[in-house]
């Protein structure tokens, strides 16, 4: 092991424990071989496994390398065409690389019998959806009878907040919970206009109200039930003022993706999350909106 004293954020460290060990199992049970048939091959009796971290840019990389037989690509294109995930015409036409993207299947484990050594049946497609889920990556390469190399390359930190899901115009957008302090929902009659400007009054207080689907310039969707009116309260400065929404989801535990591109981004938000589903949905910043 070499570590080059590099440091991760401890939620990074605790998500990727469990897919290091998941390919430390698999490199001693799918990848090196017994001391008669490495002998056999003209290696070492004893296998070799290196984990090696090293910089990337503000990513920090992971190399995992054994020495064993490497990957059979044959019967991995096999089992899938056994398991109905490709066609034996589509596995005949197959590179390489893209027979090792079968690893990232669901289900697919070319292992002949389950042992407490390998994943007990996990197969390599959790490894990546976990390093994937705190904005990481797998990549695989392997060569036959020599050994495979697996190489994670993950953020040093991830930024994790709660968030609301807010449904606006058809599309889910998500607030911070730490800007929110309540939310509410009033009939139509009850938003009233005091010098031009939507308000409503809550617990003796005016609350301006937004509009998020026309600041967001998005056309607003008629609700099957037009009196009633959902708004997420939030505060700016000390003072209350009042989100309209269509509807809210439910509040969860977000990793933020800052979005890069300058060009892209705008006023009303710098950042991003991928929702369980997989879709994208912006960070909305009610300082901004407000």
């Amino acid at each position: 092991m070499d570590g080059s004293g590099i440091e991760l954020d401890r939620t990074v460290l605790d998500a990727i424990t469990d897919p290091l060990l998941h390919i430390l199992r698999n490199c001693v049970d799918h990848g090196i071989e017994t001391p008669q048939e490495r002998e056999s091959n003209e290696k070492s009796p004893i296998g070799t496994i290196s984990f090696t971290a090293y910089g990337v840019g503000d990513q920090v990389a992971i190399k995992i390398e054994d020495d064993g037989r490497g990957i059979n690509t044959d019967r991995l294109k096999a089992k899938a065409v056994e398991k109905k995930l490709i066609t034996q015409d589509e596995a005949d036409k197959m590179s390489i690389d893209e027979a090792i993207n079968l690893l990232g299947t669901p289900g697919l484990s070319t292992a002949k019998e389950i042992t407490d050594v390998s994943g007990r049946g996990v197969g390599m497609d959790v490894v990546i959806t976990q390093v994937e889920a705190v904005g990481g990556n797998v990549k695989i390469t392997t060569d036959h009878g020599k050994g495979t190399t697996i190489i994670l390359t993950i953020p040093l930190s991830v930024s994790i907040i709660g968030g609301l899901l807010i449904n606006v115009s058809g599309d889910k957008y998500v607030l911070p919970l730490s800007s929110i302090s309540t939310t509410v929902v009033v009939e139509a009659n009850q938003i009233k206009s005091i010098h031009g400007q939507e308000a409503i009054v809550l617990r003796e207080q005016v609350v301006p109200l937004v509009r998020v689907s026309k600041l967001l310039g998005m056309q607003e969707i008629e609700s099957n039930d037009t009196n009633k009116i959902t708004i997420v309260i939030v505060n700016k400065g000390g003072k209350p003022y009042g989100l309209v929404v269509d509807s809210y989801d439910r509040k969860q535990e977000i990793v933020i993706k800052r979005l890069n591109n300058e060009t892209h981004s705008s006023d009303l938000f710098t950042n991003a999350t991928i929702l369980g589903d997989g879709s994208v949905a912006l960070i909305l910043d009610p300082a901004l909106l407000v």
